[in-house]
């Protein structure tokens, strides 16, 4: 696909096919991930990918919790997490750019995916907290800043039409 394509017609999906994602797709997501620009090259961020139901279900009544919305993984298959370290000032954009590759990855690939909020508070909970040991990844130094819902789409939004005042050239 080509990427201006992919960048002009990838949308959040909020209704998802219940099949799992493959592995090998899976994994080029992430690793587009890892591509994402860093603040002087740092690749600061952790991914953490999420494809075991009860793993997924815990980690959607978690965010369900901190958060108050019901499902708010809308019944994707994956999760995908990433986590900003807390050495590195500019925590959020990092995480952010790896986030915003792999959403737009996922569309390029055939999936659909939406950003999910609310990691930093999941990851401030006991149970968050269980988990991001589990998975090795220290809270002392990793926060949690957004997470993606990944799977197959039942639908595909036609993407609605920019507003006119938009961009501004600042000449």
């Amino acid at each position: 696909m080509e990427a201006l394509e992919a960048l002009r017609n990838r949308r959040s999906i909020r209704n998802f096919k219940n099949v799992k994602v493959e592995k090998d797709i899976a994994r080029k997501i992430l690793e587009i991930g890892t591509y994402a620009p860093t603040s002087k090259g740092s690749q600061s961020p952790k991914i953490v990918y999420v494809d075991n139901p009860e793993t997924v279900e815990a980690l959607d009544l978690l965010n369900e919790k901190v958060r108050g919305f019901v499902t708010p993984y809308y019944g994707a298959p994956s999760i995908i997490l990433v986590f900003g370290s807390r050495r590195d000032g500019l925590k959020i954009q990092d995480a952010s750019c790896v986030l915003l590759n792999m959403l737009n990855a996922a569309y390029a690939l055939g999936l659909g995916s939406v950003w999910v909020n609310g990691v930093k508070e999941m990851f401030e909970t006991s149970e968050g907290a269980a988990l991001a040991k589990k998975w090795e990844v220290p809270l002392t130094d990793f926060e949690g800043v957004g997470s993606i819902a990944l799977g197959y789409a039942n639908e595909r939004p036609i993407p609605a039409p920019r507003k006119p005042d938009y961009i501004v050239y600042g000449n």
